[in-house]
This record gives structure tokens, sequence and C-alpha cells, in this order.
């Protein structure tokens, strides 16, 4: 297996694995911070596909903004 597809494998196991804890955890922050780690297993899939204007979309945007606003109102 050469470098990129082991890359390819870490990023996709932490966004599947993001997104099944984001799934079944009882505690909204911690649903939160598992689906930033699902953001940014996105976008580093994004990245071993060569597509880097979309993984800094998908970390300023998703990860960044979106997170922020949820943690934000859920604070609220």
């Amino acid at each position: 297996m050469s470098g990129s597809e082991v890359a390819f494998a870490i990023f996709s196991a932490l966004a599947l694995g993001g997104a099944l804890v984001a799934l079944f955890e009882r505690s909204v922050v911690r649903s939160a911070f598992a689906m930033f780690g699902t953001f940014m297993g996105v976008a580093g899939l994004f990245l071993t596909l060569g597509a880097d204007f979309l993984a800094m979309t998908q970390v300023l945007i998703y990860a960044g903004g979106i997170m922020v606003l949820y943690l934000f109102g859920l604070m609220l």
C-alpha cells in the first residue's frame, strides 16, 4: 500500500468513526465535537483526492463556522 492509500484509509476511518460517535452519543457537546472530527476527516479525504480548495472550504466553513454557531446556540 502506498502512502496515499494509507492516508485515505485513516481519514475515512476518522470520518466514519466521528459520524458514528456523533450519532450514538448521548451528550450533545460530545456529539458536536465528534461532528467536528467528522468534518476534519472529510477535509482530509478532500486533500488525499487533490481537492485543496474544497478541503480548505470544509475546514473554514463547516469545521470552523458551523461548529462555533452550533456550540454557541447550544450554550445560549
